[in-house]
């Protein structure tokens, strides 16, 4: 039992159950683009086979695995947020086999497993229906297996790995990465052309799957992809997002940097960098993760929290600079070990040069490529202590995370519910705006459109209800002296917005409608209940 106790998977998993009854998700909305996921294992049910002619990824495998779990737990947004996180579970036993091949540390391995686990990427992932998660679960198991056969030489090892590659493959196409990482460094053997041959199967798959364009058209999977290459002129602009990705790095590998030795040097050079990372608000490439909240950039305004004022973001702009210089430091110093196991390191290149191919770029494509950078780092490192500073590391990073969760959960499952009320009060589906998820879910719904195409095509919508989130301020002392303090670094700082983001534009304020709300829901948010301020949804009608 005391072994147990010690073991890392056990605490690993101990940890994320705590994090899980915290800010699970319970309600019936959607999270980003699983909307449309769900509506294609709802497809697959009623024998409509074609790929959704809004779905970029190759996304195959990822519905036929929803679908089998369906069939047991039913098609629903909290069914198929569990699925994602019993396979986030398995990431990280794959990731611990990883490990153990290698003959790391039990304390070792513990800590990097818990800095898989508290990547914000990975927490914000485990419980939505998209394919970040169930990618990554292949592609770890797969690298596995291949890591496994070089030391083994076992054909079975090749099997897998090679059913495992192409599982990749048929959830996002990027899974050909793995492939030809395997293929630069392994010499040509039976079991590579093995290898090969299972890969050209499931490539075959992908390519004569049939999907759906906005046209009503059927395409192959191999055309629609090539279609989206990014194109010559994009590339610059992609550049610079990516080099704003660097501050990512920083941020999420904050334990590690600061088990490092402590020099002056990195505290004062980190100051310029934290100056410049700042100004750009941090996570700038974001799609996911903001400081200001999850999934913020097309609804953002300014609205004093306690990660949106001018303290904590330049605390975390800091902490994102020292990190990453440290990292570079050590980076400097251990090349030779990161450098020693060729085939993980091609896979982290390749998952990190795919960005530059498609349609968009943004902070959840590098997700798969930061974990297998944590784990090159777990490889390289011999020993790790769980120093004082490290476990504050940890908790800023579960801390942040949660709290921003939290709110956008409770707020998201609030605003849908709301809707629905409106609904059976005035039989109104298409002409309630809750956000662009919701109106891309109900419309399909209401047309009864599985393929993308009928809902495509169809015109817009002159909106009569509204349901949206607001805050009041308090007379708590709390509130008059952290915002007073954010009021008083403002003569000398502005606040920076939300990179890129973009407001709706001509949608009524619901604090100019309180007197017209039919429902008015007060929720707990630490975001905004920690500086004193309470947090509502609210939703009107006009007539």
């Amino acid at each position: 039992m005391k072994s147990l106790l010690k073991h890392p998977l056990f605490i690993t998993f101990v940890i994320y159950v705590s994090y899980i009854l915290i800010v699970f998700p319970f309600g019936q909305f959607a999270v980003n683009d699983d909307w449309v996921f769900k509506l294609q294992v709802m497809a697959f049910n009623k024998g409509i086979w074609g790929i959704h002619a809004s779905i970029d990824p190759s996304f195959i495998l990822h519905a036929l695995l929803g679908v089998l779990w369906a069939k047991v737990f039913g098609v629903t947004f909290v069914s198929l947020r569990i699925l994602i996180m019993v396979q986030s579970f398995l990431v990280l036993f794959g990731v611990y086999k990883i490990f153990l091949l290698y003959k790391k540390y039990n304390p070792t391995i513990l800590f990097f497993l818990l800095l898989v686990l508290a990547n914000p990427l990975f927490l914000v992932s485990s419980f939505t229906f998209m394919t970040e998660i169930s990618f990554l679960l292949f592609t770890i198991w797969s690298i596995y297996f291949i890591l496994r056969y070089q030391q083994s030489g076992s054909l079975w090892d090749v099997l897998f790995a090679g059913l495992l590659t192409g599982g990749s493959i048929l959830i996002r196409q990027s899974g050909v990465v793995l492939f030809i990482a395997f293929a630069l460094t392994k010499k040509f053997k039976k079991s590579t052309f093995l290898y090969l041959l299972l890969i050209v199967g499931f490539i075959a798959v992908w390519i004569l799957w049939p999907r759906f364009d906005v046209s009503g058209q059927m395409e192959n999977g191999l055309l629609d992809t090539f279609s989206k290459v990014v194109r010559s002129e994009q590339l610059i602009g992609r550049l610079k997002l990516f080099l704003f990705s660097f501050s990512y790095i920083g941020f999420f590998i904050l334990p590690f940097s600061l088990t490092r030795k402590k020099r002056a040097l990195p505290f004062f050079i980190a100051v310029p960098l934290a100056i410049y990372i700042f100004s750009i608000d941090i996570f700038a490439t974001g799609n996911i993760f903001y400081l200001e909240g999850l999934y913020i950039k097309t609804v953002y305004s300014v609205n004093f929290s306690l990660f949106d004022n001018l303290i904590t973001k330049f605390f975390v702009a800091y902490l994102n600079s020292y990190s990453l210089i440290v990292f570079v430091l050590w980076l400097g110093k251990n090349i030779n070990k990161l450098t020693f196991e060729k085939f993980l390191l091609l896979s982290f290149l390749g998952h990190v040069s795919i960005i530059f191919l498609g349609n968009d770029f943004y902070e959840r494509y590098l997700f798969v490529a930061t974990i297998l950078l944590i784990v090159i780092i777990g490889i390289a490192t011999d020993k790790v202590k769980f120093s004082k500073v490290a476990i504050v590391g940890f908790v800023i990073l579960f801390t942040i995370t949660g709290i921003l969760q939290k709110d956008y959960y409770s707020q998201t499952k609030l605003r849908w519910s709301q809707a629905t009320k409106i609904h059976k009060l005035t039989n109104l589906t298409n002409q309630i705006y809750v956000d662009g998820t919701y109106r891309k879910y109900a419309r399909a719904l209401k047309m009864n459109d599985f393929t993308g195409v009928r809902s495509a095509k169809a015109g817009g919508h002159e909106y009569m209800c509204f349901v949206q989130k607001y805050t009041l301020d308090t007379n708590s002392k709390i509130l008059k002296i952290t915002q007073g303090a954010d009021e008083f670094f403002k003569q000398y700082i502005k606040n920076p917005r939300v990179f890129g983001s973009r407001k709706p534009q001509g949608f009524p304020k619901v604090k100019n409608n309180l007197d017209k709300l039919i429902f008015n829901d007060e929720y707990f948010s630490p975001l905004y209940n920690l500086v004193g301020k309470q947090a509502f949804v609210g939703s009107w009608c006009n007539e």
